[in-house]
């Protein structure tokens, strides 16, 4: 009996052990809390009644079973519990298993975080899962209400759910339908545009940059190019927030950040220029890669130190809005900063010296191009700055060497106030050059030649700074400065003139600025109104048609002369020039030809000729003799009697040449006076022409 009774507890311990050594795994090893789907225990199963099962202290159903599997489901929501839930399979050791519970989702980025509760799930792998694609991604933990995983482009649907599949057994968890927005792996700014690079870029609605729309200019599932304002690509803003939202509704709004560097502010010199930069790692690149573009040619950069860029300008620079670039894919060149204006030193190597009355200054330099590269924006202001105030000038033209020499042609005012001429640039910088006219030479005091004398000059221009004065090649000493207008100096008078002409008197002032004029004349013991003094001789060489001791009068012109009859006296008329009534006289052949008068225009004389001389024949000549003053004298043998034979035609009114006109005595025709014509003289010239008769 005692041997019966130790058999019947061998065996029970023996059964009680098998139970525990028989555990189950449940498919899926984690649940979710409030979905009523059957949940599968597999193992090797033994039962002598019909099982029952709990979840924790409440009844579950029993679906099925067999001796490898058991289906169950619980009976109510409540039954799963948070964060785990304890399932008793009668018969067989409890097990606990980790539930959650999802309650909605949040994107970030590229990533999609679940909602709810997911404190049990450390441990666990849950995975999303596309219906459509076959792709599995792992929700990794975040915290106990929260897990995420990363939007991969398999995985969307906007209409197929999204599954969350427990890796352990490959059973779903729970299913549901997720919208994704837009994701976008990269931001590039080119030189006037915006690429976003992701997927899910479709159907696009909109893309703003700081809230501000971005036009929309081509646009994929993969790629959107957009148009930013213009203010984008000035303002120094180093982060911006890009908003990418699609036409799905409810569909979540993607926002990334953009950075880029800054351009703040420009130090430029004639040759080159340091640029502060900020907010940008130079680390991140090669240098032979960046560039500087925005001007006519790209500069390359080197980096003094993290936050300044140094470059050297080409002799042909522009002022332009510049921007840091990384060339590394020459198609696909990417903006690294904002625009910034960024001009080189203008550098001036050469101002014209303008004359009084000239009215233009040349000015010649580098980098001085007058526009913004690309832009029909100014670069330059142009100021006279004068005692008076300033006033504003514009080019006349400009032009351009082949070495990056620029020519500026100004128009100024004509001197000789010299005034200061301002070239202020958009770029910050400015320059200055004063203006100063040549100087002008009107008049200098005459000296005895070989007499050593104080000259005065007169003139415009003059200034107190290395003034040195020659006339001819004798350089005049002790010069002093009077004011602008007036200057003296020692000549001594030792320079003889060329072939009469007046010596030249040259004034100079620094070695710049140099005037000169032909005007030094010495003094005779006669004035020289109309002439030069010929030192040596102390007389006047005189001037043109100027005559006497001291050049003062014109030399007549006898050109013709009218005719009488031998023996008859009558008026004749002089025709010429210079003729004065100053102590006129006049005589034909050496006869007085009485009552000279000059006419007011000086061009002709009457006097009563004698008709006295005698000739030897018709032919013969007489001396015509006009003196002024007894000074202005000049005789030509000019002067024929009419011959008997012969007449010139007589007018109407009986008078030759209807008194309008002189008789030819060699051809015995009229000479008419202005404003008459015809054979005798007799009609009136209204303009046109008569022919003659044939």
């Amino acid at each position: 009996m005692m041997k019966s009774n130790i058999l019947l507890i061998f065996v029970i311990v023996l059964i009680t052990c098998l139970k525990v050594e028989s555990q189950f795994t449940v498919y899926p090893s984690i649940l979710y809390k409030g979905i009523l789907t059957p949940i599968t225990l597999k193992g090797t199963f033994s039962f002598g009644t019909q099982p029952t099962v709990k979840f924790g202290a409440i009844d579950g159903e029993i679906v099925s079973y067999t001796t490898t599997e058991v289906i169950i489901r619980p009976a109510n929501i409540d039954s799963v519990t948070l964060p785990s839930v304890t399932i008793t399979l009668s018969g067989y050791t409890p097990i606990t298993i980790p539930t959650i519970y999802y309650t909605g989702y949040s994107q970030i980025d590229q990533y999609l975080y679940l909602i709810g509760d997911f404190q049990s799930i450390q441990s666990k792998s849950l995975y999303a899962y596309s219906l459509n694609q076959q792709t599995q991604i792992p929700c990794v933990y975040f915290n106990a209400t929260s897990c995420f995983y990363e939007i991969v482009q398999d995985i969307i649907s906007s209409t197929a759910p999204t599954l969350f599949v427990d890796r352990s057994t490959g059973v779903e968890v729970f299913r549901t339908t997720i919208l994704i927005g837009p994701i976008v792996e990269k931001v590039i700014a080119t030189g006037n545009q915006i690429i976003i690079q992701g997927f899910n870029l479709s159907p696009l609605n909109y893309v703003n940059i700081n809230s501000v729309k971005c036009d929309i200019e081509l646009s994929s599932d993969v790629q959107v190019v957009c148009n930013p304002i213009q203010s984008f690509y000035f303002d120094k803003i180093t982060s911006y927030t890009v908003d990418v939202g699609l036409t799905i509704p409810s569909s979540p709004i993607t926002s990334v950040s953009y950075q880029r560097g800054v351009l703040e502010s420009f130090t430029s010199l004639s040759d080159g220029s340091t640029i502060s930069i900020s907010n940008f790692d130079e680390s991140q690149h090669v240098f032979s890669n960046l560039f500087i573009v925005g001007l006519e040619n790209s500069l390359p950069v080197t980096f003094s130190i993290s936050s300044e860029i140094e470059v050297t300008f080409t002799k042909d620079a522009t002022c332009g809005y510049v921007y840091l670039v990384d060339t590394t894919d020459p198609n696909a060149v990417v903006r690294l900063s904002n625009s910034m204006l960024l001009c080189p030193k203008e550098v001036v190597t050469n101002v014209g010296i303008p004359q009084n009355t000239d009215g233009v200054l040349y000015i010649t330099g580098n980098y001085l191009s007058p526009n913004i590269y690309g832009t029909t924006e100014k670069r330059f202001s142009y100021y006279i700055d004068k005692d008076t105030g300033s006033e504003t000038i514009q080019l006349s033209s400009i032009s351009m060497t082949g070495n990056g020499i620029y020519t500026l042609v100004f128009p100024i005012p004509q001197g000789p106030i010299p005034f200061l001429l301002k070239m202020q640039s958009t770029g910050g910088t400015s320059t200055s050059s004063l203006i100063r006219y040549a100087p002008t030479i009107i008049s200098v005091t005459e000296t005895s030649y070989n007499i050593p004398s104080n000259v005065t000059i007169t003139g415009t221009g003059f200034y107190n700074s290395q003034c040195q004065v020659f006339i001819g090649n004798s350089q005049c000493k002790n010069v002093q400065v009077l004011d602008l207008t007036t200057l003296t100096c020692l000549f001594a008078s030792n320079v003889l003139p060329v072939d009469n002409k007046r010596i030249a008197v040259s004034v100079s002032f620094q070695n710049i600025y140099n005037g000169l004029n032909y005007i030094f004349e010495y003094k005779c013991s006669n004035p020289c109104v109309y002439g030069t003094c010929s030192p040596l001789e102390n007389t006047c060489v005189c001037e043109g048609d100027w005559i006497g001791p001291s050049c003062s009068h014109l030399a007549p012109k006898i050109d013709r002369i009218s005719s009488t009859k031998y023996g008859t006296p009558g008026k004749v008329t002089i025709d010429g020039d210079n003729f004065a009534n100053v102590n006129l006289q006049v005589a034909i052949g050496g006869s007085i030809c009485g009552d000279p008068l000059a006419s007011q225009d000086t061009k002709s004389i009457t006097c009563l000729f004698k008709s006295d001389v005698i000739v030897s024949d018709s032919n013969q000549a007489l001396d015509v003799l006009v003196s002024v003053d007894s000074i202005a004298i000049t005789k030509e043998k000019i002067f024929l009697y009419i011959k008997p034979e012969k007449q010139c035609p007589i007018g109407s009114n009986g008078q030759v040449c209807s008194g309008h006109g002189n008789c030819n005595q060699q051809q015995f025709t009229c000479d008419c006076n202005k404003d008459w014509e015809s054979l005798d003289c007799s009609l009136p010239n209204l303009g046109g022409s008569l022919t003659p008769p044939v």
